[in-house]
């Protein structure tokens, strides 16, 4: 019979644990500032450089939930566990708030400059 003392603690480092719980915002800033950035070469080439934009920022977040979860079902320390699923939350949140932004290059012109006075 396994006691306490015999199961092994897991625990990822601190650099891992950040990247985990600030994935999908990390994803969404990086999204959100390309995405400025990239306005006047979609204007040149097309708005599929905005939509690779968005679709490399969901895929980071997605990866960063996955990750997550795995990580929440492996680790024993409480106050780990608590910031994990703390850091699910909000890349659920982030990876929401990517595909909601950049469902607006579905809906609006980039290069729309009669729309601005």
């Amino acid at each position: 019979m396994r006691t306490t003392a015999d199961v092994e603690q897991v625990r990822p480092g601190w650099v891992v644990l950040t990247l985990l719980i600030f994935g999908g915002t990390i994803a969404w800033a990086l999204r959100f500032g390309l995405g400025y950035l990239f306005v006047p070469a979609a204007c040149e080439v097309g708005d599929w450089i905005l939509h690779l934009v968005t679709l490399v920022a969901a895929l980071l977040a997605i990866v960063a939930l996955v990750l997550s979860l795995r990580w929440a079902k492996r680790v024993t320390d409480p106050s780990v566990r608590f910031s994990l699923w703390f850091g699910i939350a909000l890349d659920v949140f982030f990876l929401g708030a990517i595909l909601l932004e950049g469902s607006g290059v579905l809906l609006v012109d980039a290069c729309a400059k009669g729309a601005i006075p």
